[in-house]
This record gives structure tokens, sequence and C-alpha cells, in this order.
């Protein structure tokens, strides 16, 4: 069991005497929201991000915290905001992956939440490409110099079932779109499932895979 009590009083002792400490100022922002101590924890994280320099990990918590205060307010425009800015420093997978599944649902709630027809149709097409097993019929889809072995791996173990299920799109700029998908798979008789990120590229009106920066499939 977490003693947050403690985690709570030794941050604020040693804020008192360092208080020029983002990061630990940012860690006491998660622990009082961890305690549901919200108006405290906005403060924290608010005047956190207003730092400088402000370290990364500092940004990251008091953006997600931010985001996840926001949210329980029911101010979905405002916590997608937060929750952006959280996912888009790329601190850690972990953080990362909250970050984005909280905006997943902000969101939703603020009605933002659209995915492309185009997105749609080449993830489909992705996936029926990676059940043939075939290198030859995923590499037209995927930008080689970084999915090379990422498609070698994943056609050479023969999938017999490849299904991405679409969360939520982001454009990034107008050649560039990162897409929040569940995936389930089975390979050689075991299932597996989890969370990815595909960052798709566009050129020349086509799609094309690109980075694959988070595949936490188990």
């Amino acid at each position: 069991k977490k003693d947050y009590a403690t985690a709570e009083a030794k941050l604020k002792e040693v804020l008192s005497v360092e208080p020029n400490a983002p990061i630990l100022q940012s860690l006491l922002g998660r622990v009082l929201l961890a305690t549901n101590k919200n108006d405290e924890a906005a403060k924290v994280f608010a005047e956190t991000i207003k730092r400088e320099p402000l370290p990364l990990q500092a940004y990251a918590w008091s953006q997600l915290g931010l985001g996840q205060l926001a949210l329980q307010g029911n101010k979905f425009a405002e916590a997608a905001a937060h929750f952006r800015f959280a996912a888009a420093s790329d601190l850690d997978q972990t953080t990362t992956l909250s970050a984005r599944d909280g905006a997943i649902k902000a969101e939703q709630g603020a009605n933002q939440s659209k995915i492309p027809d185009d997105v749609r149709a080449f993830l489909k097409q992705l996936d029926e490409a990676l059940l043939t097993g075939s290198a030859d019929a995923v590499r037209p889809l995927v930008e080689q110099g970084n999915l090379g072995e990422f498609v070698k791996r994943v056609t050479s173990s023969k999938p017999t079932l490849w299904t991405t299920e679409i969360l939520r799109a982001e454009a990034w700029d107008a050649e560039r779109i990162a897409v929040d998908v569940n995936v389930k798979v089975k390979i050689i008789g075991r299932e597996g499932a989890g969370r990815a990120v595909y960052i798709l590229s566009r050129a020349g009106g086509k799609l094309k895979l690109s980075e694959v920066p988070i595949f936490d499939v188990k």
C-alpha cells in the first residue's frame, strides 16, 4: 500500500527548503491528486509549469495531472489540450499511454473524436496485408527505412489473427497522423492484445505506416 501521507509530508518538507525543484513539485501534485486533494493539486501543477527551466518530467507530469483534473470536472476541451501536451512530451511509455488514453476520453466528451475514412480504410488494408504473412504484401504500405525489421518480424511469424481497433486519430500536420489503436493478434497459436500507436504519413494522396513508437501487445 502506498503511503501518500508520508510522501506528501516529506515532499513538502524538502520543498520548504528548496522550493525551486519542479520535478519534486510535480511529484507532490501527483500525490495530492491521488489523495483527492484536487484544488491543492491544481495549484501545484499550475505553478510547476511556470518554472524556468522546466525539466521534461515535471512538464509531462503537470500537464497529465491538469488533464486528469479537467476531465474529472467535465472540462473536456481543456482536458484534451493538457493530455495532448503531456503525450507530445514523449517522456516514457507509461506516461505517454496515460496521456493518450486521457485524450481519447476527453475528445469523446468534447465531441472532437473523428476518424478520417482514409485512415480506417488504410488500417483495414494493413491488417489484411499482415495476415497474408507476406512481406511483399506489406512493404508497399510502410516506409521501409523505419519499419523494415518490424515487417520482417511480423510476417515471418505468420499471424493467423491481426485486427486493429481504432481509438483515436490526431493530425500532427498536413502529412502526419498519429493513430491510437488496440491490436489483437494470434501468432503460433498464442493470442495477444494491447495498445499501440501508429504514425501514418501522407504523400501523393496515399497513406503509409511510417513509425510504430508504441507496440505494447502481449
